[in-house]
């Protein structure tokens, strides 16, 4: 039986469950799920680059909490699901929005101080060096843009799937081209125990490696 609007705002008001804490890999497979409809644990496992019996571990706990449901070999949304989907990633993005307002500002603070002429790289070296794909490519200009403006070889990520929405890549598409920056000493990935964020940037010897031009 299909529950109705004020009947999901109830369970979800009552639960004892904190599913505003919902992140990660957790609400990765939740979006899965509702942009596919239903799904595989195996069509699941090819979008996030996990192992199968590792993202059937998640899909048995969504099950649990009554977020996810399977029949036969597909797994899809409830009705709670994709209530809470919608929630969740709602509040999300209205924090991401708030970050990136102060970010904006933070910026413009900087900007109106007097700068420092910065050293100045260009990727043109490595493109014709290295050929890489369309991915590859979007990752290592962002990471270069942000270092030629501030000067910092990295920048702090929610997420991967945050950084996909933001490149406007498939999230398996950048998770690839992560792995093969990775492999080849072009960029770093990490935690920050600080605040909990990643840490995506560009190895020094990469960055070392490229060509300087004269700020304009």
């Amino acid at each position: 039986m299909k529950l109705t609007e004020n009947s999901l705002q109830q369970r979800y008001a009552s639960s004892t469950t904190s599913f505003s804490r919902l992140r990660g890999m957790t609400l990765w497979i939740m979006e899965i799920l509702r942009d596919y409809g239903n799904a595989s644990s195996w069509e699941v496992s090819k979008q996030t680059m996990k192992k199968n019996v590792y993202v059937r571990q998640y899909l048995y706990r969504l099950r649990k909490y009554g977020i996810a449901s399977k029949h036969e070999d597909f797994w899809f949304l409830t009705d709670f699901g994709k209530y809470l989907t919608s929630i969740v990633c709602r509040d999300r993005d209205r924090d991401r929005d708030r970050s990136n307002t102060r970010v904006t500002q933070e910026l413009h603070k900087s900007n109106s101080k007097p700068q420092k002429r910065l050293c100045q790289v260009s990727i043109q070296s490595w493109l014709h060096d290295s050929s890489p794909g369309d991915a590859e490519k979007a990752v290592v200009d962002m990471l270069v843009d942000h270092f030629n403006k501030t000067g910092s070889k990295f920048v702090l990520i929610r997420d991967q799937y945050v950084l996909a929405e933001e490149l406007r890549m498939n999230a398996g598409d950048l998770n690839q081209a992560l792995t093969r920056l990775r492999q080849d000493n072009v960029t770093y990935l990490m935690r920050d125990p600080a605040g909990g964020q990643w840490k995506l940037g560009l190895k020094k010897a990469f960055l070392e490696a490229l060509k300087i031009v004269t700020p304009q």
